[in-house]
């Protein structure tokens, strides 16, 4: 099966005719010269909307935009995902910064893109359907915890990440950010909404806090040498209880 330009961008739109969606997710997922395609033209549009606003008014506020725009295309999305499900998201933020910019003459305030703010983009993209299907190999599960302990330089064993308040493990992988190692264990509640449990390197040491980032609820912390994030549309108070119970195992 062939996807043209056209639905390639309207794909990134968001405007992609549903019955294509996905067809063309699953190309992506085994398709790595479709996903290079789909990468070119999203950067492309992400360039094309820097220079539509190159020329407006209060051009060092639209400087702000370029650095929103090109701090969103910094962030590594999954092996089999890369940047592809950053156009709309990172686009759409761009924007609506571009668009108070012109309209008030005035800017925002100035937009920080932190690793929470990105996991919980990234996350928002999930559906029931994302993971549904993932066929869990036990063996290819600890091979993945293994590896994504090595990345991070740590310990990662299953029996403290395999099960999350009764969640089971479906798939851990590498992702990046700022060039630190960011790993994503993804699980899925009983009625199929995905959760994702993240950590990366360094932050300063802090207590659980639980925030609404992209319409997601989030718990995070960091014990001064690793941050963690549990991020996923479940009540509040299961996303507490997920927390406590890896703060105690790992």
């Amino acid at each position: 099966m062939t996807f043209s330009d056209t639905e390639l961008k309207l794909y990134l739109s968001g405007a992609l005719a549903e019955d294509r969606v996905p067809e063309l997710e699953d190309a992506l997922a085994v398709d790595d010269a479709l996903e290079a395609r789909l990468l070119t033209l999203d950067l492309e549009a992400a360039s094309d909307l820097r220079e539509a606003f190159a020329h407006v008014p209060l051009a060092e506020n639209v400087q702000t935009l370029t650095q929103l725009t090109q701090s969103a295309a910094k962030i590594d999305a999954p092996v089999r995902g890369k940047l592809r499900q950053w156009g709309v998201p990172a686009l759409a933020a761009a924007a609506s910064f571009a668009l108070a910019v012109v309209v008030t003459g005035q800017s925002p305030e100035p937009v920080a893109l932190d690793w929470k703010d990105a996991v919980a983009i990234y996350q928002s993209l999930y559906t029931e359907d994302t993971l549904a299907n993932l066929q869990v190999d036990s063996a290819a599960l600890d091979q993945q915890l293994s590896l994504s302990a090595q990345a991070l330089g740590r310990d990662l064993p299953r029996d403290a990440v395999g099960d999350l308040d009764g969640l089971p493990l479906l798939r851990a992988q590498i992702l990046g950010i700022d060039d630190a190692p960011l790993i994503q264990m993804a699980y899925l509640t009983e009625d199929g909404q995905p959760v994702a449990f993240c950590m990366t390197e360094g932050g300063d040491a802090a207590d659980v806090v639980a925030q609404t980032l992209s319409g997601l609820p989030t718990v995070h912390w960091s014990d001064g040498r690793f941050s963690y994030m549990i991020v996923g549309d479940v009540p509040a108070d299961r996303l507490s209880r997920m927390a406590d119970q890896v703060r105690q195992t790992l």
